[in-house]
């Protein structure tokens, strides 16, 4: 195996690095599909590099590391060949190389009744109230607010996303981190990703906005996408469906033109960022950092003022779960302190589990009897070594 300092490595790069000698070795074998395939020693990876504070433009070119932003005190964004890793961790100003890892659905099994929905336009048991009769809505139905999803997409087609009278789509846009522009696509422009000084100078993905979006929601084009999106649609349709009935739903009341699914913000617009299962060079933490910002600064672009609600619904088992990650300072806890500390009207809401069906955690029933013990054998697995 390559020398290399591997406790310079972050989980996400030790898992990119670990596959990469694995390819030299066995060239026929894919790695998962939430790493990039890399295998070449050219292949390039954009990251964050935790520094001493002396990884200046001269010593970056030196390493073969180029330097792309500086993103807060002593971390620089920039891109690599997976070749020249081990050369680049031999340097005493490089403290940590981080890519960030792939984030999983986290898809809730019940929903609790909020009591957002009133029974009479009186909103004396609710926040809004629906009138079946007029097909209109009253009361704080998130008219005024911009909700970011960021997960795996979303249908843009399901006319529960669009506007009460169904005449617009009330998706903003839809930024597919995964996709390359083709033909007339195009990506973001890069100031929406830049936020309190940090964020990717490069645009990357496709962005799909209102004039095309609108096309979408009338069946005229379908965009493409890197996913199924069935997830985040899911999520999105929680936080802001209206109940408009869908090929799959027909089981309506006599002079209903909705569902009784009517997500917690039915008027709200939506921002959405294709994240989760994207496979690409680009690293999960930079690309979720460039999530929240475009988000933010989308919705700023569109006047107003309006209030942003960002949701996450994903999550993993790794570190400590109690808001400070296990290694570095460039991570997804500080990108979001950031983003929302102090900020009024802006707020983040993101998963806190919810994997116990994936056996990744331990659970353990003591017996009464033998005083309560139980003897529980287990592997140590550091990914740091071979």
């Amino acid at each position: 195996m390559e020398d290399i300092d591997w406790s310079k490595l972050d989980r996400g790069m030790r898992a990119i690095f670990r596959n990469y000698l694995d390819r030299q070795e066995n060239p026929a074998e894919k790695p998962p599909a939430t790493l990039p395939d890399v295998r070449s020693a050219d292949h390039e990876l954009t990251v964050l590099i935790e520094h001493d504070g002396s990884l200046d433009a001269a010593l970056a070119s030196s390493i073969n590391f180029e330097f792309q932003s500086q993103q807060g005190l002593g971390v620089a964004q920039g891109s690599l060949r997976i070749g020249d890793l081990p050369q680049i961790c031999a340097v005493d100003a490089v403290k940590l190389v981080r890519f960030g890892q792939s984030r999983k659905r986290r898809l809730s099994q019940s929903v609790t009744q909020l009591n957002v929905e009133a029974t009479t336009a009186a909103l004396t048991d609710g926040i809004w109230f629906y009138d079946r009769v007029t097909d209109t809505f009253s009361g704080n139905t998130g008219k005024d607010v911009i909700i970011g999803i960021i997960d795996d997409g979303i249908d843009p087609t399901h006319p529960c996303f669009l506007t009460t009278d169904g005449r617009a789509s009330r998706i903003v846009s839809i930024w597919d981190q995964g996709l390359t522009p083709q033909d007339e696509e195009s990506s973001p422009n890069a100031a929406l990703l830049q936020l309190n000084g940090n964020g990717s100078t490069e645009p990357y993905g496709v962005e799909y906005n209102s004039d095309v979006l609108n096309d979408v929601a009338r069946r005229i084009i379908e965009p493409r996408t890197s996913g199924d999106n069935s997830h985040g649609t899911h999520v999105a349709g929680i936080a802001a469906g209206n109940g408009a009935q869908s090929s799959l739903n027909t089981e309506l009341e006599e002079n209903n033109t909705r569902t009784g699914n009517i997500g917690i913000a039915p008027e709200a617009r939506l921002i959405i960022v294709r994240h989760i299962d994207v496979t690409s060079s680009i690293g999960d933490v930079i690309r979720e950092r460039d999530a929240l910002n475009y988000i933010v600064n989308k919705a700023a672009s569109l006047g107003g003022s309006p209030a942003v609600v960002i949701n996450g619904s994903y999550g993993g088992e790794l570190h400590p779960h109690d808001g400070r990650d296990f290694q570095g300072s460039a991570t997804s806890e500080n990108t979001m302190h950031d983003v929302f500390h102090g900020q009024r009207g802006r707020i983040g809401v993101f998963a806190a589990g919810n994997g116990a069906a994936d056996n990744a955690h331990l659970k353990v029933t003591f017996p009464a009897a033998n005083r309560g013990q139980v003897r529980i054998p287990f592997t140590i697995n550091d990914s740091r070594t071979n």
